[in-house]
């Protein structure tokens, strides 16, 4: 079977759509910046697609799943030429992602516009919450994350086959729900956003693969949004390596909490 790319033609007037692909160039790059300081941006980008195209579902994953590649390839290098990527951690989390999106990518066929955005919203929400509790409360985990352990690679497996569906129905391409399902896991913050991101770089290419094959990709939406992303995880990689990292951790779970109730208002 050949790839089959759609144009994804975007019906507004010249105006609107010079003002609708500059609002989305500019949530790219803020998506980049947030990815890489704190692992959840992509959900900003997933959510103006949603509010400023016409694109379905399967097309809004799509897209942003092969927009996240080309950023996420940049910043686990980024992350890798710094020793800070775990790469065990890293990847028994990618292999059970993969495996996961194949399943996450048939049920987005059957999932209403609707539902797509209460499961999101309610995700994203639940997590947010419980990160900012366990920071201000100064809770130590329930579960001592080890993969070096046979329970440590078990959890791991699971969170990423979770991860995986919930990425390949939504297009995200990981590290929203992997990095703070982490910091919840006593995982340090900078090593979850690290291994989310090299998570994303097999998630979204598997995701992008399988979204090409149907033809909801539009490569020109694609690239022009996937330059910003780019810039934008540049800027966040130094913005994470210079902030206080209980700064990070509560930054994460306020973002994670607004970006809920927007998708769930929209």
């Amino acid at each position: 079977m050949g790839l089959a790319f759609s144009s994804l033609s975007i019906q507004f007037s010249i105006e609107a759509s010079f003002l609708s692909l500059l609002l989305l160039f500019t949530l790219s790059l803020c998506s980049g910046i947030i990815t890489a300081a704190i692992g959840p941006g992509g959900v900003l980008l997933i959510a103006g697609l949603h509010v400023f195209t016409p694109l379905s579902p399967a097309e809004v994953a799509g897209t942003s799943s092969g927009t996240f590649f080309i950023g996420s390839i940049l910043g686990a290098s980024k992350f890798a030429q710094s020793g800070e990527i775990n790469y065990r951690l890293s990847g028994v989390l990618s292999l059970a992602s993969v495996v996961g999106v194949q399943f996450g990518v048939g049920v987005n066929r059957f999932v209403s516009e609707s539902m797509f955005n209460t499961i999101l919203a309610g995700i994203l929400g639940v997590a947010g919450l419980v990160v900012i509790y366990k920071q201000y409360n100064k809770l130590t985990s329930a579960y001592a994350l080890s993969v070096y352990s046979l329970s440590g690679i078990v959890v791991v497996t699971l969170l990423g086959l979770v991860v995986g569906t919930t990425g390949g129905l939504t297009g995200i391409g990981g590290p929203a729900l992997s990095v703070p399902a982490l910091l919840i896991l006593g995982v340090p913050i900078i090593q979850a956003v690290s291994a989310g991101i090299v998570q994303s770089v097999f998630m979204t290419a598997s995701t992008g693969i399988r979204y090409a094959l149907t033809g909801d990709i539009g490569l020109i939406l694609l690239f022009t949004l996937a330059t910003p992303f780019a810039v934008g995880i540049l800027i966040g990689y130094r913005i994470a390596h210079k902030l206080d990292t209980n700064i990070l951790r509560i930054s994460l779970g306020v973002f994670l909490i607004i970006v809920s109730g927007i998708i769930a208002l929209g």
